[in-house]
């Protein structure tokens, strides 16, 4: 068992100026040359010409009753990491944004770099209908959809370092325009008033040398900043809140990029989140044990921190943090979920896993429902913190996300990954299962979606 004072990070880009359109990289909307193939769970299939031969043998579409529709994209989803596959589909206003397939306008400029061809964006309608194809001349590391257009990061890495990165803005299909490249890697870490929050980071995690900056819709330079090493943030009301370096959570104000606090701690949440006026963090204690704080969101002063209770050896490592009319409920990586009150943190109940639970918890109604090991989820009655159900599953755990009626798991083994959709009160609705590996889920009120290693986009459900 690894120590409890291992902490998971979250991982969570800067503008030199902004470049002309680059003739290389090219949009295919659907009514020019539309690639890809739709498969509705009916049976009934629209087809279209992309570029695929008889030689590219990929395994068939993923089949069950709780498949809705598979789109074919024109190559495998490879990630930027060896082994790896792509990010997860992106939904908004109706459109499901992915990342897939690979194209010949573009290789890596040095050996070992992964994917080794440039990559493409697909925007396909929650109807399984492709809308649009755009051609990239680099890899396509990330996809954020905003009012009226898309932004992306396209460039290499060198598992150490981004290579050629830049900010790209795209419109129907369409290149606005792109950032000038940076040799960072770039995160997009969230949209105001339709413009572009971006971070630049390396694979090490320091406090300053790295930029926070923004660009408008039209490829304005709102501003440019100094900051540490950011690679997630939420982005709202106005303020960006992050994580930023080895151990604090700073607030940026979204149009001039002022810095309005840091405090120490590492921001909670996959993704990060923000509820109400407050955030809570993995903090420390005076004698520097771990706790979970809370700070204020205006001031960034700590409202109150849990060690729970009587101290125990190695303090409170806290997995993960949700608030929920009141109360926030916390995991701690060897074994606790606890139930405490948002105003002061005063511990309502306390309920022991017996094993490990390294992720955060999720509500779904009346239940809090927490990973516990490596394969089981045990959902809690959020009153009384007692025990409703549990489920076990073949395959590791690997996430939770909720929809209106269910909890829906996402399991990762050696030979498949698994989509399972669990009731409120612990029974299987669906499942679906897939061989090798898959990007997380996208779970919306619309359905569930999904990405294949192999090149397909699912969606999933009743």
């Amino acid at each position: 068992m690894k120590s409890r004072r291992t902490v998971l990070v979250a991982f969570g880009a800067a503008l030199a100026g902004c470049a002309g359109l680059d003739g290389s990289q090219t949009a295919t909307p659907e009514s020019a040359t539309p690639t890809g193939t739709t498969t509705r769970s009916d049976q009934r299939a629209e087809t279209a010409t992309d570029q695929r031969t008889a030689s590219d043998k990929r395994p068939d579409p993923p089949e069950g009753d709780a498949v809705r529709w598979t789109y074919q994209t024109n190559g495998p989803m490879t990630g930027q990491w060896p082994g790896y596959v792509t990010d997860r589909p992106v939904v908004r206003d109706g459109t499901v944004y992915a990342i897939g397939g690979t194209n010949d306008r573009g290789t890596p400029p040095q050996e070992r770099m992964q994917p080794p061809r440039s990559q493409n964006v697909y925007a396909v309608g929650t109807d399984g209908t492709q809308q649009w194809r755009y051609a990239a001349n680099k890899s396509v590391p990330v996809v954020a959809p905003a009012a009226n257009g898309v932004y992306a990061i396209v460039g290499w890495n060198t598992r150490r370092l981004g290579i050629g990165q830049q900010l790209v803005r795209l419109e129907n299909g369409e290149l606005q325009w792109g950032t000038e490249p940076r040799d960072r890697y770039l995160s997009i870490l969230g949209t105001a008033d339709e413009t572009a929050i971006v971070s630049t980071h390396d694979d090490a995690i320091n406090r300053a040398g790295e930029s926070l900056f923004a660009v408008t819709a039209d490829s304005g330079r709102r501003f440019e900043r100094e900051t540490g090493d950011i690679r997630k943030a939420v982005v709202q009301n106005g303020t960006v809140y992050a994580s930023e370096g080895p151990d604090r959570t700073s607030a940026f104000d979204t149009t001039d990029g002022t810095r309005r606090w840091s405090s120490a701690g590492r921001l909670l949440g996959d993704p990060l989140r923000h509820y109400g006026d407050s955030l809570y963090v993995r903090g420390e204690t005076d004698s520097g044990e771990p706790a979970l704080a809370a700070i204020d969101e205006s001031t960034g002063d700590s409202s109150w921190q849990y060690q729970e209770g009587e101290a125990t050896e190695d303090g409170f490592n806290v997995t993960g943090a949700v608030e929920r009319d009141g109360t926030v409920y916390a995991t701690e990586f060897g074994g606790r979920l606890v139930a405490l009150q948002s105003a002061d943190g005063t511990e309502q109940w306390r309920y022991p896993t017996a094993n490990d639970t390294r992720g955060p918890p999720v509500i779904a109604n009346d239940r809090v429902c927490v990973p516990v090991g490596k394969t089981t989820v045990h959902a809690v009655d959020r009153s009384a913190g007692e025990r409703v159900w549990s489920h076990s599953f073949k395959r590791s755990l690997r996430g939770m996300q909720t929809a209106s009626d269910a909890v829906v798991c996402w399991t990762q083994g050696d030979d498949a990954a698994g989509v399972h959709a669990l009731s409120f009160d612990g029974d299987p609705m669906w499942r679906v299962i897939i061989q090798g590996t898959t990007t997380a889920p996208t779970v919306t009120e619309s359905g569930t979606y999904i990405g294949t290693r192999s090149g397909y986009i699912l969606k999933l459900g009743e």
